[in-house]
């Protein structure tokens, strides 16, 4: 960086850059705080939305200005990074099986179940298709123990 002023005006423009911003409002001590998802550390408060994003914009922009000026990689916004769509997900045993049956019982497939439970849990779509509470414990029933089913249709 030529000086102090070239690397102060890039730190801000990249602080302009559609950076992920959580705002969270304190109910009991009145107070807005506000975190930066891309940079984990900052994080600036205020006494309104407005205010504490104002003070999180010039947190982050300090941060990327120390980063340029270590000579630090500079995060890209999550906004604007390319995603593959493939993850790896590593689930306990009980909880792998329990949504291998829940796909099962709806007709899709395990991959299918879960990006489906994943982006209803991430606000991006309806939840998954579940079985009515009595079906899903009587699934979890059948599956563990077959012999302690019972079967509801009525004896002649």
């Amino acid at each position: 960086m030529a000086n102090d002023t070239e690397r102060r005006s890039q730190a801000a423009e990249l602080a302009a850059l559609p950076y992920a911003f959580v705002l969270v409002h304190d109910a009991d001590g009145g107070a807005w705080t506000v975190t930066v998802l891309e940079f984990p550390g900052v994080i600036s408060e205020g006494d309104a939305p407005h205010e504490a994003l104002a003070n999180g914009r010039e947190a982050l922009e300090q941060m990327i200005d120390f980063l340029l000026e270590q000579g630090r990689p500079i995060p890209e916004p999550f906004q604007t990074r390319e995603f593959s769509g493939r993850t790896e997900l590593r689930l306990n045993p009980e909880t792998h099986r329990r949504a291998v049956m829940l796909a099962a019982n709806e007709g899709v497939s395990l991959n299918r179940w879960l990006s489906a439970a994943v982006a209803a849990y991430g606000g991006l779509g309806p939840p998954p298709p579940q079985p009515p509470p009595a079906a899903a414990a009587k699934l979890r029933l059948v599956a563990e123990d077959p012999g302690s089913y019972e079967d509801d249709r009525p004896r002649r």
